[in-house]
């Protein structure tokens, strides 16, 4: 496609799902830290492989809209893309612009209504998910791998307007849960408890409260470019139970999960699911779990760090 926006249109569907498990699993050839259950993954299709997408990010150039050509600023004007909700496609169409109108905008379905809004700078996105079928099939996983009790105390790192974080409370609304985004939502409530901060400052709030050792599970859902070193480190020390970690670029993910299994964890599963058909995109949920006989490096043991 010039649009460079889907990279198997005109294969089969199911053979998409097949090359894009094909790829994760070439990822692991030199890789030390693998999933126990590599050899049983599976990819979960979407139910919806064409228009499924419920928000999108549109170039306007000249008055016209459309996407930049495939490694290029040129634009390709559209009417329709196949993988639009017909909604959308529909606004699309009913867009008018001025000829020296030089924009980015983003269309997005909100309560069943389309609506719009300007792109004001680089990597600027909403929260709303893209496939809406695939998003319940996720948030259905991760809840189970949590296994949120009323005992529970779970940190949320990433937790955008809350995915996660309600889906956990309505399995079991007695669990603490504490919500970690720049675009975090504001709660009147005591539980969630939402900070609106980046990761590393939200976690040096929690320990300069105390509160830093008191989770004993984690709900991890970074950007591309993972959770990292810096931001695992400073939860070394919270020996979580279970560790549920979604990932949108499988690269990153393995490079933290070798992070965490050098620090205890153990990478339990791993389950993929198709959310952007077409694409080379994936977005992965895995579970990591403490290691029963892990104990401290002694440095850690003696840390100066109160936490």
């Amino acid at each position: 496609m010039d649009c460079g926006g889907c990279d198997y249109v005109g294969i089969p569907y199911p053979s998409t799902l097949e090359i894009k498990l094909n790829n994760i699993n070439g990822l692991f050839t030199n890789s030390a830290a693998k999933p126990d259950d590599l050899e049983t993954m599976e990819m979960v299709p979407s139910p919806m492989p064409f228009g499924y997408r419920g928000r999108c990010q549109l170039h306007v150039s000249k008055g016209k809209v459309g996407f930049h050509k495939k490694r290029s600023h040129d634009l390709i004007e559209i009417e329709k893309c196949l993988m639009f909700d017909e909604r959308l496609n529909k606004k699309i169409k009913e867009l008018k612009f001025p000829p020296n109108f030089d924009a980015k905008i983003e269309l997005y379905i909100k309560d069943g209504t389309v609506c719009d809004r300007l792109v004001e700078k680089k990597y600027d996105n909403l929260f709303y998910q893209v496939n809406d079928g695939v998003n319940k099939l996720i948030i259905n996983k991760v809840v189970t791998l949590c296994e949120p009790s009323p005992d529970d105390s779970v940190l949320e790192l990433y937790c955008g307007l809350g995915n996660f974080t309600f889906a956990v409370l309505n399995k079991s609304p007695k669990t603490k849960i504490t919500g970690i985004d720049m675009r975090a939502p504001v709660s009147k409530k005591d539980n969630p408890e939402f900070i609106e901060a980046d990761i590393i400052r939200g976690l040096e709030t929690l320990r300069s409260r105390g509160m830093l050792l008191n989770f004993n599970k984690l709900i991890l859902d970074p950007p591309r470019s993972g959770g990292g070193k810096k931001v695992l480190d400073m939860m070394d020390k919270c020996r979580f139970e279970r560790i549920v970690y979604v990932s949108c670029n499988p690269e990153t993910l393995i490079e933290d999960a070798q992070v965490l299994c050098a620090q205890g964890y153990k990478w339990q599963s791993m389950k993929l699911f198709d959310m952007f058909p077409f694409t080379k995109y994936v977005e992965a949920v895995s579970l990591f779990t403490i290691s029963a006989d892990f104990s401290y490096p002694f440095s850690s043991l003696h840390s100066n760090d109160s936490t």
